[in-house]
């Protein structure tokens, strides 16, 4: 089983039980569980699962939205350069048809949204998910999107009926105890 963790640049690790604790525990335990991260090395949410993942040496898929990045390069094996994917272009098209200002940001931002892409859909766009946990901000009174990249992620998974929770909101954290029952996560 696959899941995407991801969200919030902002979710930053602090004192007592926090978002980024609590993503992280989910990441170490889905991976004691066999499960395998797919999400995109940023700071924030993305580092917590990340972090999480690697507590117990489980698996993942790492999207970069570059060869390198910071003090990080893509190795080929749990780290990708997403640029070099067979569907780069393709990734680029749906991160369009998701972003309604995809056409006025600058070619790092669209790389970044397409590389959400594959953080959804896999390395050739043909392996989805089978879930999406996430922390981002919901924009308020707008029926499902959130702040920031991540919405790209969302929507592209809700359009592909692949189930999201958002650890921000806590009707979704309800959802998603439940849906991790009924599949033996917890």
């Amino acid at each position: 089983m696959i899941y995407t963790g991801i969200g919030s640049r902002k979710i930053l690790p602090g004192p007592g039980i926090t978002h980024h604790g609590f993503m992280k525990y989910l990441a170490k335990l889905f991976s004691m569980k066999g499960l395998t991260l797919r999400s995109g090395g940023a700071i924030g949410a993305d580092t917590a699962f990340e972090s999480g993942c690697d507590l117990d040496s489980g698996k993942k898929e790492i999207f970069l939205h570059k060869r390198r990045v910071g003090q990080r390069t893509a190795n080929g094996v749990d780290s990708f350069d997403s640029t070099t994917s067979p569907c780069w272009k393709e990734a680029h098209a749906l991160a369009k048809r998701f972003h309604p200002f995809y056409k006025t940001m600058s070619q790092n931002s669209r790389d970044l949204h397409a590389r959400n892409v594959f953080q959804v859909l896999g390395w050739e766009m043909n392996n989805p998910t089978d879930f999406v946990v996430f922390g981002a901000t919901p924009v308020e009174g707008s029926f499902g999107l959130v702040e920031g990249g991540t919405n790209t992620a969302v929507q592209i998974a809700k359009a592909n009926g692949i189930p999201t929770f958002n650890l921000l909101i806590s009707e979704e954290i309800k959802d998603f105890e439940k849906f991790m029952r009924e599949r033996a996560l917890l």
